[in-house]
């Protein structure tokens, strides 16, 4: 049989194959990374929202982990990291925050500080940890001023932004 001179010849047909098999390796190896952070991300969301808050605390740690290969996938695929949002360090935290996991939250700070393109989220944190410590402090508040209005809190707990002691006795109503 004889082959169309518009044709490639088999050996650059078969190149041309591995090479289209090669990318497609990479582009899935590089979906993967990205997916397992936000299928791990889905999972922590719908855990919060059923108010599992010990399912939701062990897949916000695993989130951390995953957070570096998701830098890397996205830069790889769209040329930058420009997440608008990261619920893994924003509600993640939150739930750590929640659950007194002070370990899982130095190890947030570490990771944000390892990755350039997470410094829009380098406060992130310290403000989960100063979370933690106003959940022991609004919790022990509790417990010494039986019947004290929620609008004292902030007074009792020595903290300025009210609405923020609003918020962490909102978490801790909804954790029991």
């Amino acid at each position: 049989p004889t082959r169309d001179a518009s044709s490639p010849s088999p050996a650059v047909s078969a190149q041309a194959d591995r090479r289209v098999s090669d990318d497609r390796f990479i582009a899935i190896q590089g979906a993967s990374e990205g997916t397992a952070y936000f299928e791990t991300m889905g999972r922590m969301l719908e855990a919060v929202s059923n108010r599992d808050y010990a399912t939701a605390a062990a897949l916000a740690r695993k989130n951390l982990d995953e957070l570096p290969a998701l830098v890397r996938s996205t830069k790889r695929e769209y040329g930058s990291f420009d997440l608008q949002g990261i619920p893994g360090l924003e509600q993640g935290g939150t739930i750590l925050a929640l659950a007194g996991d002070r370990e899982a939250l130095t190890h947030m700070l570490r990771v944000v500080g390892s990755l350039p393109d997470l410094a829009p989220w380098k406060n992130e944190p310290k403000r989960h940890l100063e979370n933690l410590d106003l959940f022991a402090k609004i919790s022990s508040a509790i417990a010494s001023n039986p019947g004290c209005l929620q609008s004292s809190f902030k007074e009792i707990v020595g903290v300025d932004d009210g609405r923020r002691v609003s918020t962490l006795i909102s978490w801790l109503e909804k954790a029991g």
